[in-house]
Parts: structure tokens; sequence; C-alpha cells
């Protein structure tokens, strides 16, 4: 990675422009419980757009948001499109319009996953990790010597 590259991705990346928006979480948490939690690949459109103007109005209610949703949950499924957050297609066999995921998005989900258990101190250095696979590798190495001879031979080494 060098700088001209990182560059490039800051300003052309849809994960990029998703984090410079003021409700980055909202959308986040939003794409993510509908497509992840509910593990569904495509959803229609009106029935996305429903879904997006009720939690808008739960999270209203609830004082989780402010009221910076003021526009239809149509315009935000749009934008979302326009920025690459979401692909919007139309299904001719079905004559309606349906939502996906783009593969950025994707990726969203897997940075933030890996951040929130680096934040919960799920992750362990690739040193520590390192550090112990080789300490358990040493002590199955010398808990299964052969014989009882060659036990004492090797207690008797670590001892010195």
């Amino acid at each position: 990675m060098n700088y001209l590259k990182i560059k490039n991705l800051v300003k052309n990346s849809a994960a990029f422009r998703l984090f410079k928006k003021d409700y980055a979480a909202f959308i986040i948490s939003f794409l993510y419980t509908e497509f992840k939690v509910y593990d569904q690949l495509t959803i229609e459109a009106e029935a996305f757009a429903r879904t997006l103007k009720d939690t808008i109005e739960t999270y209203k209610e609830e004082n989780l948001i402010d009221n910076e949703f003021l526009l239809s949950s149509e315009h935000y499924i749009n934008e979302w499109a326009n920025d690459g957050f979401v692909r919007k297609f139309y299904e001719e066999t079905k004559s309606e319009f349906y939502i996906e995921i783009t593969p950025e998005m994707e990726s969203v989900f897997k940075w933030v996953s890996e951040i929130e258990k680096i934040e919960l101190g799920e992750v362990v250095a690739t040193r520590s990790r390192f550090l112990n696979i080789f300490h358990l590798l040493k002590e199955l190495v010398e808990d299964s010597v052969a014989t009882s001879q060659d036990r004492i031979r090797v207690l008797e080494a670590q001892k010195k």
C-alpha cells in the first residue's frame, strides 16, 4: 500500500464515502441487520423502503437519532445506491425492483466486525499467538518422551 493507491481509495471507494457520512453508523447497522442478521441476499425495494422508514421512525422515538432524517426512505435508498452502498436492480421476471448490498459493504461489515473484536479484546497479537503455539509445541514434545528414563533426562536438562 503506497500513498497514491491509498489516496485514490479514499477519494473513490464507497467504503470511505460511507465513513464520511454523518450517519454512517445508522447505515451500517441498518444494512447489516437487513442483509446479514436476517440472512437475505436481495430485498424487494418496496419492503426495504418500508422497513427503512419504520426503523428511522423507531430510532427517532427512542431518541437514538436526531431529526437529521427528514427525507423519504426512497431518497436515502437512491442516495445509497448512487454512493455504492447498495445496488438497486430490476428483475424482469417479477416486474419489481430489488436491493442488494455491494461487495464494498461486505468489506465494511468485515472491517467493523474486526474492529469490534479488537475493542472487546478478542484479538491477540500475532507475536503472542506465535509464542503461545511455540510453548504448547514445546510442552507437547517434552511430555511425549518415549520412556521414563528419557523424561528424567529432559527434566534434568531443564534444571540446569
